[in-house]
Parts: structure tokens; C-alpha cells; sequence
């Protein structure tokens, strides 16, 4: 069985198509659905009690938290909770088009040291495939000041894509298929990350451990990305640079942590003289990525 885990945060409408397109492509997997609720919001929690009628033939779980606990922990209070032998951490804004989880599964268990596997999460793109990716290095971070690193990165991801399945560093969390055993003796996530970077941590101590990272862009879900990000650019801002610096910190050491860590403040600069520029166009947005950018600058610290 498949456990499958989608934490909430003021996204009850994604939560309910996401959980509609699983019953109708999944129609012969046996999975639980198992929704932890970050919203600390009554209506919210009020408008989820009826996703359980959705799935008749699964058992739907919900999980309220007193607080946001955040991304990482809330699937780690999800996976406890779980009776799986494999466990799928999916966003609420994804759309499951196809049946991806017979395919999925069989590949991971080829090789016992096979540990995650995750489909294409973004529309087929002729140049760019942002679903999986490298962990940073001194040339796409020094290109990320200028804002091309990680396009770079996703022109490298597509143009391996003639291959069925592959490894690689690290996979989006809006959709990783890990075993559970491996998932639970690993550690689970790490609790230090709120959210964003958790998924590359976790890959990183999988790939130290001797475990593989798959991805199979033979397989496509619908990922529409960033639906909670457009609500409040500062929060997010804030954390996702938290989060890398936290990243850079923990799993590099000497002289090249340390130049990663400069050409990642190189970037925050960089972003910061980019959203002055654009502040009369965009002043919302702009200000909004000004304060955070700020935060991580001057304070490196949650809000």
C-alpha cells in the first residue's frame, strides 16, 4: 500500500482537485490519503472534513496541527502516521493525469538501494525541466546571480530526458515516491528546514547513506507550483533563502562552503537591486521580496 501524504496550508480547493484526479487516476493502487493541516484556520479545517467522502474505497486521514509547523515536519507527523510500505509526499497543487504508481513502484524496488523516485512535474517544455536537478555547485550558483543558474540547470535536466530513468541529485518534493523503511532509518526530514530545501537535505544524506535518487520523465503529473508562494512573497522569500544558506551550512564543508554561502549573498544583493528596479511596475510583489530578502540579510531567522 501507498501512503500518500499532502500537508495543507489555506489550499483546501487545490487539496479537493488534487484528491479527486488520485481517485479517478488511481482506480487500482491501494493507497491511504493522509492530509496534515498547517492552517490553524477553523473554516479551513471546517472545508477539508469533506474530503473524506471523496474516496470511498481509501481510508482519508486528517491531521491537525495547533501551529504551522511547517513543510518537513508536518510530512514527518504525516509519515508516523502512516500504514504504507511506501510513502508519497504530494503537493495540493498537483494534478495526477495518468496512472504514474504501478511504473513508479516497480522501478524503485529493481535495485534494494533504490531509495526515491519521482515523475516530470511540470508540463512536457522543450528546453527546461525544473523537476529534478544537481546540488549546488560554484558554476550554476555563480550564474544564479544573475538569475540563469537553475534555467541552465533545468536545459541539462531536459536534455538528458532521452534517458527512461535516471539518477540524480535531487528531486522536487511535490511528488517523491520513498520506501518507508528507508524514509523512517534515515531520519526522516530534517526538522530545521520549514520549508523548501528539505527534499535536496533528504536526498543529500540518501546519496551520503549509499541509497540512489531516481527520476523517470517517462512519467508526468501536473505540477501548477507555487499557489501558497503568491500569497505572501515576503514569508516565502525569506524562508527559501533561510533554507539554502541552512543547506549550504550542514552539508559542505571548508573553502567551498564558504564560497557558496558568498555567491548565495552575491544573489540576495543581486535580488535586492532587481526588485528596487522593478518596484514602480510591481510595487506589491516588490516590496514583498525587498522585506524578505531583508530578513535573511540582516536577521537569517524566521519571522
Amino acid at each position: 500500500m501507498i501512503s500518500i501524504i499532502i500537508v495543507n496550508y489555506h489550499v483546501a480547493k487545490e487539496i479537493e482537485q488534487c484528491i479527486r484526479s488520485l481517485a479517478r487516476a488511481a482506480t487500482d493502487v491501494a493507497y491511504e490519503v493522509i492530509i496534515v493541516d498547517n492552517s490553524t484556520d477553523e473554516q479551513e479545517r471546517q472545508s477539508l472534513s469533506h474530503l473524506q467522502s471523496i474516496i470511498p474505497h481509501s481510508r482519508v486521514k486528517i491531521i491537525v496541527n495547533n501551529e504551522n509547523v511547517g513543510f518537513g515536519t508536518a510530512c514527518n507527523v504525516g509519515a508516523l502516521q502512516s500504514s504504507g510500505e511506501y510513502i508519497c509526499f504530494l503537493n495540493p497543487d498537483v494534478i495526477i493525469v495518468d496512472n504514474v504508481f504501478p511504473s513508479l513502484v516497480s522501478t524503485l524496488n529493481v535495485n534494494r538501494r533504490n531509495a526515491v523516485i519521482s515523475p516530470r512535474q511540470h508540463s512536457p517544455n522543450r528546453w527546461f525541466d525544473f523537476s529534478a536537478g544537481y546540488f549546488p555547485s560554484l558554476i550554476l550558483e555563480a550564474l544564479n546571480i544573475f538569475v540563469i543558474g537553475r534555467y541552465i540547470e533545468a536545459m541539462i535536466m531536459n536534455a538528458m530526458n532521452t534517458k527512461s530513468v535516471h539518477t540524480v541529485d535531487w528531486v522536487m518534493g511535490a511528488f517523491m515516491l520513498i520506501k518507508r523503511e528507508i524514509f523512517m532509518d534515515i531520519g526522516m526530514f530534517d526538522p530545521q528546514f520549514f520549508i523548501y530545501y528539505e527534499e535536496s537535505d533528504l536526498c543529500f544524506r540518501l546519496q551520503r547513506s549509499g541509497y540512489s535518487v531516481l527520476y523517470m520523465p517517462g512519467m508526468y503529473i501536473e505540477h501548477r507550483g507555487g499557489v501558497a508562494g503568491k500569497r505572501n512573497y515576503r514569508f516565502f522569500t525569506m524562508h527559501f533563502y533561510h533554507s539554502k544558506l541552512l543547506f549550504l551550512k550542514k552539508s559542505y564543508r571548508g573553502s567551498l562552503k564558504t564560497a557558496l554561502m558568498c555567491e548565495t549573498y552575491a544573489q540576495l544583493f543581486a535580488q535586492l537591486i532587481l526588485w528596487t528596479v522593478l518596484f514602480l511596475p510591481f510595487p506589491k510583489k516588490a516590496l514583498q521580496k525587498i522585506m524578505g530578502i531583508l530578513d535573511v540579510i540582516f536577521t537569517n531567522t524566521h519571522v
